[in-house]
């Protein structure tokens, strides 16, 4: 079924290799940061300007460093490490 493709093994739940938690949530809540909004509409619009502010190639690379850091993580056999 998945010719060529190597399954890894899916590490323990961590925020730091989750992948909304790594790059996407930190970058919008930098994004974010000392905004206040009235209303639903104005979160978002405020969500939909943050997702149009990136390029193709900067979700590609969220997405790449993201496999990079699991990869670490099962190197080190879950075992928690820091950069």
């Amino acid at each position: 079924m998945f010719d060529g493709v190597e399954v890894l093994p899916h590490p323990a739940y961590s925020p730091d290799v989750a992948p909304s938690d790594y790059g996407l949530f930190r970058s919008m809540q930098h994004f974010m940061k000392g905004r206040r909004f009235e209303s639903f509409d104005e979160v978002e619009e405020a969500c939909e300007e943050f997702f149009d502010s990136k390029s193709k190639e900067w979700y590609f690379d969220q997405i790449r460093k993201l496999a990079d850091r699991w990869q670490k993580v099962v190197d080190n056999d879950g075992l928690y490490f820091e950069e």
